[in-house]
């Protein structure tokens, strides 16, 4: 089972990939953008293609007493730029906005079925609609994915609230198989999981239709 390291090569495609980036793990603000995650090398990465594609120089931050660091650029015109695409890509992502969305919400796991192992693609997200959208979207390039409701209870101490998330789910061989191809990988904690699971192959070549 192959995949590939695939980051938006051109800039239109590289804003998809950040209206699905922010709205999966990130805020617009009037005059800012903030995106958070806990791998900085992450967002070093996302960072070098914000200055090339879009001009704009973006900061990087730990987040004090939280094992997480945040990404914040300034541009008031290009937070509205964002805010139109995002709205329109919400209802009909595109292969790019999943991409975003997927570095921020998603996770590989690996399951076992008596002796034998599989990879699983997961995608969590407390707005069904969006993961029912995605879920179209992938549908429409032969990858077929379930959306399943969990609920989820916040352990930490005096909290206790329950509330329901939504998981989308990519478990048939050939589909996991399409998307590690088509969707691609690029958050590190992503390729660390499918390297130990493989054991160690090298990444394909930047596909050219990134």
């Amino acid at each position: 089972m192959d995949y590939r390291v695939v980051w938006p090569r051109s800039r239109d495609k590289f804003v998809e990939y950040l209206a699905g980036l922010v709205a999966g793990d990130g805020q617009l603000e009037r005059k800012r953008i903030t995106i958070t995650d806990a791998n900085r090398e992450f967002l070093e990465e996302v960072s070098h293609y914000i200055q090339k594609y879009l001009g704009i120089t973006s900061y990087i931050h730990k987040r004090s007493n939280v094992n997480a660091y945040y990404l914040r650029l300034y541009s008031t015109s290009f937070v509205r730029t964002l805010q139109q695409v995002e709205r329109q890509l919400y209802e009909k992502p595109t292969i790019n906005y999943i991409r975003g969305f997927f570095d921020a919400e998603g996770g590989v796991y690996v399951e076992s079925y008596g002796q034998k192992k599989y990879i699983v693609i997961e995608i969590t997200s407390g707005d069904p609609i969006v993961l029912a959208n995605i879920q179209s979207a992938l549908y429409d390039r032969c990858i077929y994915a379930y959306t399943r409701r969990v609920e989820y209870v916040d352990r930490r101490p005096g909290r206790g609230r329950r509330y329901m998330i939504y998981r989308l789910r990519v478990k048939r061989r050939s589909s996991v198989a399409r998307f590690l191809v088509k969707v691609g990988l690029r958050h590190p904690k992503h390729m660390k999981s499918i390297l130990n699971f493989f054991q160690g192959p090298a990444p394909l070549p930047v596909s050219p239709q990134g």
